[in-house]
């Protein structure tokens, strides 16, 4: 929902929910670290056990 956003003043993404496409989280992931951006960053994703995510995160594999 935020495309184009970029945000050189976040350091820290939260990936609450995989894509089915794993370009759309790349493309999340790396808006943080666009030209600007001084800090380091980095990149969390939160999975629950036995859920539909962590199917979708296996077919991302």
């Amino acid at each position: 929902g935020a495309a184009g956003l970029t945000l050189t003043q976040a350091s820290t993404v939260f990936l609450l929910e995989p894509a089915l496409q794993p370009g759309i989280e790349r493309q999340a992931a790396g808006r943080i670290a666009r030209i600007g951006q001084s800090e380091e960053t980095r990149c969390v994703r939160l999975l629950i056990k036995d859920t539909v995510e962590t199917k979708i995160v296996e077919w991302q594999r």
